[in-house]
């Protein structure tokens, strides 16, 4: 990927295919490079774009418009699955009376120490 600015921008070639229409442009960037691509760019502006070499060296190389990345799914926040864990192990030391409910809180409070350490 690269940083250009482009020059000047013509419609080469246009056509209709399944009903959807299409168009390859004709890119000459600042530096003088010329490349065609199915993106169309405003003369001026600047783009980040990947360059691929045509197989055929009389035909120009593409340039291909880096899209933003789509946003997926927030990152997952587990600090309440932690605590309910946290607690429900507490509550099941508290059942086998291995602690008393006095100390219920203070053990929950251990658990989530400790699975906020993995």
């Amino acid at each position: 990927m690269e940083k250009v600015k482009v020059k000047t921008s013509t419609i080469k070639k246009q056509g209709e295919k399944n009903g959807k229409k299409w168009s390859i442009y004709e890119i000459t960037l600042e530096d003088g490079r010329k490349g065609d691509s199915f993106d169309e760019m405003k003369e001026g502006q600047e783009y980040e774009i990947e360059v691929k070499a045509n197989s055929n060296p009389q035909y120009n190389p593409s340039f291909i418009v880096a899209k933003e990345q789509k946003k997926g799914f927030a990152p997952r926040d587990y600090t309440f699955d932690k605590r309910r864990v946290a607690l429900e192990c507490a509550v099941s030391l508290a059942n086998t009376k291995l602690i008393g409910l006095d100390k219920l809180n203070e053990t929950r409070d251990k658990f989530f120490a400790y699975l906020n350490e993995k």
